[in-house]
């Protein structure tokens, strides 16, 4: 039975109070990172698993007519992917993450042209819209647009920065996170999920081991390997967003420097105190 008007209203707002929380845990985890407190990071990641399997209860996967007035955007549907998958990344990964999630396609062309076009959206509406913009990955040094990967305006600096061992840890990470979905969901759509955690997890040592595909068993080897590079590269990430705040404007902080007079040379590298 589809839900009635007052419970979408009811429903709808907890997923953003939700998922707000979330943007809030990150950039507190970001923060006890960059202090080196590990424990206190540990402990803001488990309560954001946590919920993002009380928003998994209650957000279903969206029926989307295969052409005409019912079709969700290009722009919607790697927007929704790319809240669920929680890091930084390319169309094409995106637009696989969105079909096996979702059972939905993403034609990732029409995502081609996303940056230029989010970029005229903001300078027409400004950092206030209701929905997110998708922006480009920054350079955690040149604090520069990075070719390929987007992420959500809504956001903190520290998620949206890339250091050299950042790739490695997104993925990581988005291996977790898959291996959680297939585990949550079940049936037929967990098995699409866990299809693709076994194919991130190819590359993680102790992951594979068994006959058959163990979502525990990813998460347990993907969380070893985290545990010595992350801490790190979040330090990194850190003292890259202290840089970017200070040094860029707000809408730079989002898009990217552009070669302004003044910061060719930026002071303090990802790599440095």
């Amino acid at each position: 039975m589809l839900p009635t008007m007052s419970e979408k209203a009811e429903t709808e707002p907890n997923i953003r109070e939700l998922l707000d929380r979330v943007a809030t845990l990150h950039q507190e985890a970001a923060e006890a990172a960059g202090k080196g407190d590990l424990e206190r990071v540990d402990a803001l990641t488990t309560e954001v698993a946590a919920i993002r399997r009380r928003v998994e209860r209650v957000r279903r996967p969206p029926r989307h007519s295969p052409t005409g007035a019912g079709r969700t955007s290009a722009r919607s549907q790697a927007l929704m992917a790319l809240d669920d998958m929680g890091v930084a990344a390319p169309p094409r990964e995106i637009a696989r993450f969105h079909e096996v999630r979702f059972g939905v396609d993403l034609d990732v062309r029409a995502l081609a042209s996303v940056r230029r076009d989010e970029r005229k959206a903001f300078d027409r509406q400004g950092p206030d819209r209701a929905t997110p913009y998708l922006v480009p990955a920054l350079d955690v040094r040149l604090l520069q647009p990075v070719r390929g990967p987007l992420t959500l305006s809504s956001w903190s600096l520290e998620r949206r920065l890339l250091a050299p061992t950042s790739p490695r840890v997104d993925h990581l990470r988005l291996t977790r996170r898959l291996a959680e979905l297939a585990r949550d969901l079940g049936g037929e759509q967990g098995n699409r999920v866990l299809g693709l955690a076994g194919s991130y997890a190819r590359s993680v040592t102790g992951a594979l081991g068994r006959a058959d595909l163990d979502p525990a068993a990813i998460i347990v080897a993907a969380d070893a390997e985290l545990a010595e590079i992350a801490g790190f590269d979040d330090q990194e990430r850190a003292r890259g967003a202290k840089r970017a705040r200070a040094q860029l404007q707000p809408d730079e902080q989002l898009w990217g420097w552009e070669d302004r007079p003044g910061l060719q040379v930026i002071a303090g590298g990802g790599g440095s105190g």
